[in-house]
């Protein structure tokens, strides 16, 4: 008893100096519990939690805390949960080709011509498309191993739309025997080069264009050879 007594007591006196209006305020309250710093989260048998108040946090709360990065990231998890990659149907090739165009306006209209501006005419069914309900997000189209393409609409961008085709462009060259691949993109398109720089691709040289008034940045990436041999089709 002697030596509970004496615990109690050291661990009153450590209260006391960190609370200076310990004895004027007791530890009865929620007010002084919040003051002393001693904030606790509890939780109600249902699971949803109580904020210092005792009032009830649902998930529909803590959505309108967070504001519009919440609903963002609300709406980010949804597309990667029913993201899925796949090569097109034939009767989706003329969508692939209308969102390669879409994108190069948005990105380079004006830059050395106004929209529409003309795009390499391609085998569509050759690319890989980002499909997320019903529609169509993105695409990646490879050659040997240059990543030749690669396009996310708009809206779908920081979802992780773009690293998933990467990563399927990566492993289609890698199944081809390369050991490395290749892009290259316009200089002034910083928002795509940080995108490639975070993804492990590292510049190799800036070049001027051969037919256009830009700079163009080609980037090499080594490709693990645990990529390669891996399935990509319907992933």
């Amino acid at each position: 008893m002697r030596r509970f007594t004496r615990l109690t007591n050291a661990f009153s006196k450590k209260v006391e100096n960190h609370c200076t209006w310990w004895r004027s305020t007791p530890l009865t309250g929620r007010a002084s519990t919040r003051r002393c710093g001693l904030r606790q989260r509890r939780k109600r048998r249902d699971g949803s939690a109580l904020d210092d108040g005792g009032n009830r946090r649902d998930d529909r709360s803590r959505r309108a805390e967070a504001g519009p990065a919440g609903d963002l990231q609300e709406a980010f998890g949804m597309i990667r949960r029913e993201l899925i990659v796949r090569r097109p149907q034939s009767s989706e090739h003329s969508l692939v080709r209308s969102i390669v165009q879409t994108v190069v306006d948005e990105t380079y209209g004006g830059l050395w011509a106004s929209p529409p501006l003309r795009i390499d005419e391609e085998d569509w069914s050759l690319a890989w498309i980002a499909v997320v309900g019903a529609e169509i997000a993105g695409m990646a189209l490879t050659h040997r191993d240059w990543v030749s393409d690669l396009w996310v609409l708009n809206r779908f961008r920081g979802s992780g739309v773009g690293t998933r085709l990467l990563a399927c462009a990566e492993t289609e060259i890698g199944e081809r025997g390369h050991q490395s691949a290749k892009l290259r993109l316009v200089q002034k398109n910083t928002r795509a080069l940080a995108f490639y720089l975070e993804r492990g691709w590292k510049t190799q040289r800036e070049f001027p264009h051969e037919q256009l008034p830009v700079t163009m940045i080609e980037l090499a990436k080594p490709i693990p050879q645990r990529a390669w041999g891996q399935a990509t089709d319907g992933t």
